[in-house]
C-alpha cells in the first residue's frame, strides 16, 4: 500500500504545504516527506504513528508544527485502535470524558492552529485527561 497525502506545517512566517507518501512495507510503515527535516526525508516505524512521531520530532526541532490531528493537544490512541489501524487512527479526547467511536480521528486529518501543540504539551494534556477519568 502506498498513498500520498498533503499536510500543512506552521512556522513563524506562515504555513507550508508538504506532500507525504505513506508506505506500508509489511512489518515497517514509512513516511516519506517532500521536504528534508533534520537531514532526513524518510521516517520509519512499526506503525504509522511511530513513523509520524519520528517525523514530528524532526519537524518540531526545526521550529515547525504539523497542522494535523496527530499533533493536536487532544490526540491519543489505544493499543487496540493503533493495531487495528496500523497507527493511522486515534481519539480526540476531552478532560473528564471517556472515549467513544464518535471520538475517532485520522492521524493526518487537518487540525486548527489553536489545537496544535508540541509533543510535550500533548503528552501533558493526555496525562491530565487520564487522571480526570479516575476522579
Amino acid at each position: 500500500m502506498e498513498r500520498t497525502i498533503v499536510v500543512n506545517v506552521l512556522a513563524d512566517n506562515g504555513t507550508e504545504e508538504l506532500r507525504l507518501s505513506l508506505i506500508d512495507r509489511g512489518g515497517e510503515r514509512v513516511i516519506e516527506s517532500s521536504r528534508t527535516f533534520s537531514g532526513k526525508q524518510i521516517f520509519a516505524g512499526m506503525d504509522f504513528l511511530e513513523a509520524f512521531q519520528r517525523f514530528r520530532s524532526a519537524v518540531e526541532s526545526e521550529g515547525f508544527l504539523i497542522l494535523c490531528q496527530g499533533s493536536s493537544r487532544y490526540f491519543t490512541t489505544s493499543p487496540m485502535l493503533k493495531e487495528a489501524s496500523k497507527g493511522l487512527k486515534g481519539y480526540s479526547v476531552r478532560i473528564g470524558k471517556s472515549t467513544s467511536r464518535d471520538d475517532v480521528v485520522d492521524l493526518f486529518d487537518a487540525a486548527t492552529q489553536d489545537t496544535v501543540v508540541s509533543a510535550n504539551e500533548q503528552r501533558e494534556y493526555v496525562e491530565k485527561w487520564l487522571k480526570s477519568l479516575k476522579n
